[in-house]
């Protein structure tokens, strides 16, 4: 009988899991607000590169302006600004797909222009390639 990988959750905020040829992480609910930007989830790469989905949820907003962010070896790469200030309000989470380099340290999180605290979930997926 052929062995089996077995995928475990490790835990809110614990960076990235690699299984195979695949990688996946879950934040958690944290806390952000205009004091800078805070990361859900930080981890490195190693010598493989991602092809990932990353999606941001924000399960309350209230006349907030809210940016999700990527950093990649400290550069913001993406930054997508929310805007639910005039009755824009969505639970929908918003995602990007993005290519991930080797050896990269990647932040992401978010920040709110509007200095409220609000909570934030990042999840993570992507397919790894040698």
């Amino acid at each position: 009988m052929a062995k089996k990988n077995i995928a475990t959750f490790l835990g809110a905020n614990e960076g990235v899991t690699v299984l195979g040829d695949h990688a996946y992480g879950y934040s958690g609910l944290f806390e952000f607000t205009n004091s800078g930007f805070v990361a859900g989830i930080d981890f490195k790469t190693g010598s493989t590169y991602h092809k990932a989905v990353i999606s941001w949820g924000y399960p309350e907003v209230s006349g907030d302006n809210i940016q999700s962010q990527i950093y990649l070896n400290g550069v913001k790469v993406y930054a997508q600004f929310h805007n639910y200030s005039s009755g824009n309000y969505t639970t929908a989470p918003m995602y990007i797909e993005i290519t991930i380099p080797p050896h990269t340290n990647v932040e992401i999180g978010a920040v709110n222009a509007d200095g409220n605290v609000r909570d934030c979930l990042v999840t993570y997926s992507a397919r790894v390639y040698a």
